[in-house]
């Protein structure tokens, strides 16, 4: 048929890194099953690590941030509440006992959950 496409080009730049702040942090639990998550003062979470104890997160906007972590006894996958039928408890929910400030060109290190 001899139709092609025309040729489109585009180019994506990212801002620098002083733009944006890092963050690390470790879990110290003797649970197996958990995942963490980050999450924006929007309710995006931007973050997400299973069973993983030291969480090293690189270019996160500035803003203020949750952390917490849900304790995933059934190993599943995923949350589950509470079930009245068969008397399961929900899975507990854990959150770090501040908000998180992230600034532009700042790292925060040294955030420990325990539990």
């Amino acid at each position: 048929y001899s139709e092609f496409n025309k040729e489109y080009t585009q180019k994506l730049t990212t801002g620098e890194d002083k733009m944006y702040g890092n963050i690390q942090y470790e879990i110290k639990t003797t649970k197996i099953n958990f995942t963490s998550y980050l999450e924006n003062s929007s309710k995006i979470i931007i973050y997400k690590s299973t069973n993983q104890y030291i969480n090293k997160i690189k270019n996160v906007d500035p803003g203020n941030y949750k952390l917490f972590v849900f304790i995933d006894s059934n190993n599943d996958g995923y949350w589950n509440a509470y079930d009245p039928i068969n008397s399961i408890s929900a899975e507990p929910i854990i959150y770090f006992k501040e908000e998180l400030v992230i600034r532009a060109n700042w790292d925060i290190e040294d955030i420990q959950m325990i539990f």
